[in-house]
């Protein structure tokens, strides 16, 4: 349920118009759609290596939707590709807090911990 913008009527979010007002909801339901559109070309940029356009695309989708953790593991993962680990993780931590039951950000933190523990270990080298 949405608040009409003209009554604050409570409409369902499939609503074009208001059951109490008859207020044209359309263009509710367009803005609603737009984080999904910015999440879709994060999505591209980042397959492309766009990383800028990922992180600002996905910036916006989390401004519009803080609980995303769809977008927070997306941006762990561009960021890691950037090289920034504390960032990463930042992002992977967020995505385990919203959605504890899945998987992958705890992959992802453990994946990155091993990596940067088998970067800090120095070589053997052959004598």
């Amino acid at each position: 349920m949405l608040p009409c913008p003209y009554c604050d009527y409570p409409a369902p979010e499939s609503a074009t118009t208001c059951p109490s007002c008859d207020g044209d909801l359309k263009p509710l339901g367009a803005a609603a759609e737009i984080p999904d559109q910015q999440f879709n070309r994060a999505v591209r940029a980042a397959r492309a290596g766009d990383w800028r356009t990922a992180v600002v695309q996905l910036g916006a989708v989390i401004a519009a939707r803080p609980t995303d953790s769809e977008a927070w593991l997306l941006l762990g993962t561009v960021h890691v590709r950037r090289g920034d680990a504390v960032l990463a993780t930042d992002c992977w931590q967020t995505a385990l807090a919203l959605r504890p039951t899945d998987p992958r950000p705890a992959r992802c933190l453990q994946k990155l911990a091993e990596l940067l523990d088998a970067a800090r270990k120095p070589t053997e080298t052959p004598a």
